[in-house]
């Protein structure tokens, strides 16, 4: 037996469960209802690294097995589950649309089911967001697989990691490798800039969340000053 938690959630398994109903036996859904979960409209899960025991489509058809009971076992709740887009590091899959699209699929597009958007994780899977032509594209992607209404979130952050490099390391606003440039197009896109935005950027000293916030409102009124 082995467990995993998500945000206070206990999840029980065996790597020997196939079957839906042996799954559902060993799943422990009772965590999921407690006040963390009450008392957010939302939460949000990278989607899970099984690629080292599975294949892409094993892993995601898996996921979308264990979504399907949670679903299920929470059906008095209004609580969204949205499902964030990974960099690709080690065996992480979500790392394209394509695999969040596949879920939604498997799942009818669960009317509880959204999105949330990493730039960083964006950034290192390959997706060049500090242009408009990569942004365009990613926002394509996400409404071609699932839909851009199922975006419901951002965490806005920089990266000092390298294109494509497939690494999850966060880094502070404007001063990586995505940049003011490109957070100046993300905070202004039209099916964007209405959406809550989270930092996940690195805190050493106190005054960090600060900066970064700071650099976000300068990044966004210039912004705005350039339209008028």
């Amino acid at each position: 037996m082995k467990k995993f938690t998500l945000d206070n959630i206990d999840i029980f398994y065996s790597d020997e469960m196939e079957r839906e109903s042996e799954l559902e036996e060993e799943l422990d859904f009772r965590a999921i209802i407690d006040s963390t979960l009450d008392s957010f409209l939302k939460f949000n899960k990278k989607i899970g690294e099984l690629a080292m025991l599975y294949s892409e489509k094993q892993g995601l058809e898996r996921i979308a097995k264990a979504l399907r009971l949670i679903l299920k076992n929470t059906a008095n709740l209004s609580t969204e589950i949205l499902l964030e887009n990974t960099s690709g590091d080690g065996s992480s899959l979500g790392y394209i649309f394509s695999h969040h699209g596949l879920i939604f699929r498997k799942l009818r597009y669960n009317r509880r089911l959204g999105l949330c958007l990493d730039t960083a994780h964006a950034w290192c899977a390959g997706y060049r967001i500090n242009n408009k032509d990569g942004l365009n594209s990613l926002l394509d992607q996400i409404d071609r697989e699932i839909g851009i209404e199922r975006l419901k979130v951002i965490h806005l952050n920089d990266t000092l990691d390298e294109l494509g490099s497939r690494k999850d390391r966060h880094f502070h606003i404007g001063r990586g490798k995505i940049g003011e440039e490109g957070f100046k197009l993300v905070l202004s896109h039209p099916s964007l800039k209405y959406l809550p935005f989270i930092l996940e950027t690195p805190k050493t000293h106190e005054d960090d969340d600060m900066i970064n916030l700071s650099t976000i409102r300068r990044i966004y009124k210039d912004e705005l000053y350039q339209k008028t």
